[in-house]
C-alpha cells in the first residue's frame, strides 16, 4: 500500500508512505517507509524524528 502524506498541509510539502506486509509464517511483519522529508525544507529534519515514534504507536495498535 502507498499514499502520499501532507496532513494540514499544502501538497507541496507531501511526503510518501509505502506499507509493505511480509507473511514469514503465523506471523505478518509490517515494513513502513515514509520518505520525501525534504518536501518539508528545514521543518523537516524535526518532523521525522516525531514520526519515528508516532508510527510506531499507530502499528503497535494494530498488533496482537
Amino acid at each position: 500500500m502507498a499514499f502520499t502524506w501532507h496532513p494540514g498541509r499544502p501538497v507541496d510539502t507531501r511526503q510518501d508512505v509505502e506499507i509493505i506486509f511480509h507473511p514469514p509464517g503465523k506471523a505478518t511483519r509490517v515494513d513502513l517507509v515514509h520518505s520525501g522529508w525534504e518536501h518539508l525544507g528545514k521543518e523537516g529534519a524535526g518532523m521525522r524524528a516525531g514520526y519515528d515514534t508516532g508510527w510506531d504507536f499507530v502499528l503497535s495498535l494494530y498488533s496482537f
